[in-house]
């Protein structure tokens, strides 16, 4: 059983301020199993950033199909599927892709609906780990279509902020009398 684990440091994937996904192919028989596990609170999510996809990766073999997907730990209430063999479904930033996994229903992956996914996995039938770990035109080997959590502020910086906000409200009304 052959393992390979890409992450965007191996990849020099530009991923901007995101937390890099870790993506591990792993070859069983025929078939080759990818887990996709994101990490520091994002979630998968579909835009047109993405293509309109949550993970895409490259997968031009004929005969192959995605069959036994999941995520977790809050999926979608109307599933993941997957495509392989497509045209080439195009990003913003990292080049084109040639096989996807993404909602049934895109409403419920836009980012603001509930399913809170940080994990996928998923089978590509008659396929090897060389196969789909080739890049694609912009040297990519997948793209994650993710949200960042919004950072709420910490208690010590609120602290700070009110103590400044009534400096202000002193400062005017001693000004004014």
């Amino acid at each position: 059983m052959k393992k390979l684990l890409l992450t965007a440091a191996l990849l020099s994937l530009p991923l901007a301020a995101h937390a890099t996904p870790a993506v591990t192919f792993t070859q069983n028989g025929a078939n080759v199993t990818v887990d996709v596990l994101l990490t520091g609170g994002e979630r998968f999510i579909q835009t047109n950033a993405g293509g309109s996809e949550l993970f895409l990766f490259n997968d031009a073999i004929a005969g192959s199909t995605i069959v036994g997907i999941s995520g977790g730990p809050n999926p979608p209430a109307g599933g993941i599927t997957g495509f392989t063999n497509l045209t080439p479904v195009p990003t913003a930033t990292a080049g084109t892709f040639t096989a996807s996994v993404e909602c049934v229903n895109a409403s419920e992956c836009n980012g603001a609906a509930t399913p809170d996914m940080t994990s996928l996995t998923f089978t590509v039938t008659n396929a090897t780990v060389a196969q789909l770990g080739a890049t694609n035109d912009a040297g990519f080997v997948f793209f994650a279509d993710t949200l960042e959590p919004t950072a709420a502020p910490e208690p010590a910086t609120l602290a700070v902020l009110g103590v400044g906000l009534a400096g202000l409200a002193f400062a005017k009304r001693r000004q004014t009398a």
